[in-house]
């Protein structure tokens, strides 16, 4: 295990405002930003009128409204797609009585105008088509979808080159003046309906931020600028929609550890989750279903967001004759969907495994792997990627070979290793088409005859790299008996509701903990949780089956070195600092010592 501090700390009463400052997230000597980012309101939005050609896209949508034209809604394939077409579709169906409004989910995970044109120009029926979270590169099918008299109304976040000649694109990264380049579609949507709130009057476009944080959670956007801040705090804290409340209800363990009884109404009405609760527990079994789901249960899921209250014949089991809402059916269509996903991709790993093993891979310092003959779906690529590489500890490329000679698909770097940025890397190569994405969860093409070159340059590059061996940029390190430890977790624990992307839960390493065997305890209800106690600090492990069995081999003791993240247990009002064991680098002493 190695490690090392990423600043000099001097503090020793504010540590979460601490980190804060050396993550380079708020100002170390402007109070006035402190105050918006650790208690945001809604001033901290940024003017919807930044927005290049919003108030364009609102004339053309109420235009076509009062005309009472025919409007589609195009849904993107994945948990954006699906957030920023729900609140916008339930936002016009509640504020334009008259509306002629009709929306499309694509069969697969396909992404952008192409998956339709065939539809669009097989018949006429439509007027105006909205495109929520997609399409603003898609500048031929714009200029085609124009002569044949269609308008197009574009609310997206993606990276484009230029506006469309054909199209009203409405979209933060290509408007200048907008500050904030980290909305993913449903935030533009949310600042469209915020004009639609002023131009007409209405008050709507705020009771949809729950939705819009989850959204953005899933898509994983920063949610540290001051707006985000406001979403996240706001949405988070209002859970309002009911596909989502459902959604929650059945993640109630994960999320709030509490019985099926204890999630009444009132109890969601005053919950609140956290964004890592959102990225861990709920955007997955959306995306889940998303993948592998039928177009019916996809149809379901977008409905439980629109309507979920409204009452359908059960399908649970045993509940034959009885009736349900289509957020509660929607919601076990989800938990099934992850089901089914997880059993596609451990066949899939298998095969993998045998791929690895046949062609001697697991030698090179990075796996590039071919999914030609593995019958696992496009969309589950990542998934297996991930796979790949947490069961092998080192940067994996999975994808296939199309018919122009190109190996695409998904990597997932190791930021668990001193390599903590795998897309720069295989940019720096020279050999890559493209990497576009995140630092180590992105898509990639590179050409079939160059896949041997980059194992080379992969190899050489990295030799010095054990991707085996856990490396870890420290946010704190303390001795074990240091004095405020405890006091130090509960002011980190603060931040709960601000960790997330660009801002991930704090790492403390505790050196120095002289361990007795009285000190550990084996408990749950399958015996794999180790908890471990020092100096009235506990350390926690679950699903810890390999520690304990390392454990087994010290019986006198031994000083240990842990790896962790704070944590704050909540159990009939009594709160109980601990740190979630991460890493733990053991080290044998004489029984004497004790």
């Amino acid at each position: 295990m190695k490690y090392i501090q990423k600043t000099t700390k001097t503090i020793k009463e504010n540590f979460l405002k601490e980190l804060l400052i050396d993550r380079q997230l708020i100002p170390a000597n402007d109070e006035d930003y402190q105050a918006r980012y650790f208690s945001p309101k809604k001033d901290n939005l940024e003017d919807f009128a930044l927005l290049d050609n919003i108030m364009a896209g609102a004339e053309c949508l109420e235009k076509h409204i009062k005309n009472k034209s025919r409007i589609y809604l195009v849904v993107d394939s994945d948990i954006d797609g699906f957030t920023s077409s729900a609140i916008l579709y339930n936002y016009l169906m509640e504020n334009f009585e008259d509306i002629n409004i009709e929306y499309h989910i694509p069969d697969g995970k396909e992404h952008g105008l192409d998956t339709i044109m065939p539809l669009l120009e097989h018949e006429q029926k439509y007027d105006l088509i909205i495109l929520p979270d997609s399409s603003s590169n898609d500048y031929e099918c714009h200029k085609k979808l124009n002569e044949m008299g269609y308008e197009i109304l574009i609310l997206d976040h993606h990276e484009a080159e230029k506006y469309s000649e054909n199209a009203i694109v409405i979209n933060n990264q290509l408007s200048k003046n907008y500050p904030n380049k980290s909305l993913s579609g449903v935030g533009v949507v949310y600042k469209f309906l915020q004009l639609l709130d002023e131009r007409n009057g209405f008050n709507s476009a705020d009771s949809f931020l729950d939705m819009v944080a989850v959204g953005e959670c899933g898509d994983m956007m920063d949610l540290n600028t001051l707006e985000n801040r406001f979403i996240s705090d706001y949405g988070f804290s209002h859970l309002k929609n009911e596909g989502l409340r459902q959604l929650i209800k059945l993640q109630r363990y994960s999320i709030f550890g509490v019985k099926l009884e204890e999630i009444t109404d009132s109890f969601l009405d005053n919950a609140s989750i956290t964004p890592i609760n959102a990225a861990f527990y709920i955007a997955p079994l959306v995306n889940a279903l998303i993948r592998v789901g039928s177009s019916k249960e996809k149809e379901l899921l977008f409905q439980s967001f629109i309507k979920g209250k409204d009452i359908v014949p059960s399908t649970k089991r045993g509940h034959k004759g009885e009736t349900e809402t289509i957020a509660e059916q929607s919601a076990r269509n989800c938990y099934n969907a992850r089901n089914r996903q997880n059993k596609e991709k451990e066949k899939a790993l298998e095969l993998l495994d045998i791929q690895i093993s046949n062609d001697c891979l697991d030698d090179n310092k990075i796996l590039i792997l071919n999914a030609d003959d593995i019958d696992v779906s496009n969309t589950l690529t990542g998934l297996c990627a991930m796979g790949v590489a947490a069961k092998y500890k080192k940067p994996v490329l999975l994808g296939r070979v199309n018919k122009e000679g190109y190996l695409k698909g998904s990597m997932r770097g190791r930021g668990e290793s001193e390599l903590k940025d795998f897309r720069s890397f295989l940019l720096s190569s020279g050999y890559m088409d493209y990497v576009e994405g995140h630092n180590n969860a992105a898509g990639f093409a590179i050409k079939e005859s160059d896949v041997s070159k980059l194992y080379d340059y992969a190899n050489k590059e990295l030799a010095n790299i054990n991707f085996n061996e856990g490396f870890y940029e420290a946010d704190f390190i303390v001795n074990g008996n240091c004095s405020y430890l405890n006091e130090m977790i509960f002011d980190l624990w603060k931040g709960k509701n601000i960790y997330g992307q660009n801002c991930p839960e704090p790492i403390i390493i505790t050196q120095n903990l002289t361990i007795r065997p009285d000190n550990i305890k084996i408990i749950g209800a399958y015996k794999d949780t180790v908890k471990i106690t020092f100096n009235n600090t506990t350390f926690m492990k679950f699903k810890a089956k390999e520690l304990i069995e390392q454990l087994q081999n010290y019986p006198g003791g031994f000083i240990a070195t842990i790896v962790g993240r704070p944590s704050v247990n909540s159990w009939n009002g009594i709160e109980t600092p601990q740190i979630l064991i991460e890493d733990i680098e053991i080290n044998k002493i004489d029984n004497n010592t004790f």
